[in-house]
């Protein structure tokens, strides 16, 4: 056996450490965006378009977060639906002993994620959501539609009720803590004490 077989049989060895390294590295991470919808736990719980006479694309997903707290598993799922791309929504799949529900399992107002789960799971939860949306083009913007109040002068008619101006209190403190002032307008809404538990 020549150098030329040595050689061989060393890069044969490192390609197959690689491989090893890389094969634990996949199986040890949590469910990302590409295969949130392909995983049995979730695929149950994930919104599902409803029937209509025509056939039509259904809902894609985007893993926003993923949070662990004691035997719970929390997964922000952004919706996007093919007719109303600019505007997805999110739901939320809770995973507890195998089995998973879905709180929100259409596009609904949700005032607050602590109606579903612990306070400082939602804060992580919006927080790493904020970070994603961060890691976009257009993420800025998209945050600072979120928090703009239209500066309205006093007696102009308008569709917006400023008494309404109401931000969960997971978003507040996720935003305070990547640098965002909440207008005053604003009413943080108060933490439920909702738990999967």
């Amino acid at each position: 056996m020549g150098i030329f077989g040595i050689k061989l049989r060393f890069i044969g060895a490192f390609l197959a450490v690689c491989l090893v390294v890389i094969l634990v590295h996949v199986s040890l991470r949590n469910v990302s965006a590409s295969d949130v919808y392909r995983s049995q736990d979730l695929q149950a719980c994930l919104p599902q378009r409803p029937q209509t006479v025509e056939p039509r694309p259904s809902y894609t997903f985007n893993t926003l977060a993923v949070e662990k707290d004691q035997q719970i598993k929390y997964y922000l799922i952004e919706v996007t639906e093919p007719e109303d791309p600019q505007y997805p929504w999110e739901t939320l799949v809770i995973v507890k002993g195998g089995k998973c529900t879905n709180p929100i399992p259409e596009r609904q107002q949700v005032r607050t994620l602590t109606q579903f789960m612990p306070y400082n799971v939602a804060q992580k939860l919006a927080l790493t959501r904020y970070r994603k949306w961060l890691e976009k083009p257009n993420g800025k913007a998209r945050i600072q539609r979120q928090i703009q109040v239209l500066d309205l002068k006093p007696g102009t008619p308008a569709d917006l009720d400023l008494d309404e101006l109401v931000i969960a209190p997971e978003d507040a403190w996720a935003l305070k803590e990547l640098g965002y002032t909440i207008p005053p307008q604003y009413k943080v809404e108060p933490i439920q004490s909702g738990s999967t538990r």
